[in-house]
This record gives C-alpha cells, structure tokens and sequence, in this order.
C-alpha cells in the first residue's frame, strides 16, 4: 500500500527523521507472518516554493520507487536527478 503524509512546517532533516522512525517502528513489529518492511520516498520544499499538489507527490513517489530499487526498507529522499528515472509502473510500457 502506499500512503501521504504531510509535515507541515518540518525542516527536511526533520522529515527524514520521522520517516526513519516510521520505517525502523515498521520494521521492528512483529506480526504473525514475520516482520514486515518499509520502503518511504520524501520530497521536501521550502517557503518560497510553488509545488503544485499533484507535483510534489509525483516527486515524492519518485523517491520511493528509488528507495524500492535500492533494496526496499529505506528511506530515499527526491532530488533533481531522480525525475528522469522511469517509474515503475512506466517500466516495461
């Protein structure tokens, strides 16, 4: 499943620490089956950006695709460089 959440007014280094401690309570859960992973994609802005919506999750599933093809359990941040990378629902299309 994928899931938003929106931080308002939390610095990047602050984002990413709350997406660590998601991923880490995650991972250290343990269900019947096993303990399960997580894979998070965070994009940040600051106040002087104009993102729309719909961009700034397109950036922020960016960085989760990429944080799926690093191994999965992690947390990648967008940056720049990663919007040329195709998704993966794009791949094989």
């Amino acid at each position: 499943e994928e899931f938003v959440i929106v931080l308002p007014e939390t610095t990047g280094p602050g984002a990413y620490a709350v997406a660590e401690k998601l991923r880490a309570a995650i991972e250290a859960h343990l269900f019947p089956l096993g303990h399960p992973s997580a894979s998070l994609g965070l994009a940040t802005c600051g106040e002087a950006d104009t993102i729309d919506p719909e961009g700034f999750i397109a950036m922020a599933d960016q960085a989760l695709y990429e944080a799926k093809r690093s191994g999965r359990n992690c947390v990648r941040v967008w940056e720049p460089d990663l919007s040329s990378l195709p998704r993966q629902t794009d791949v094989g299309a």
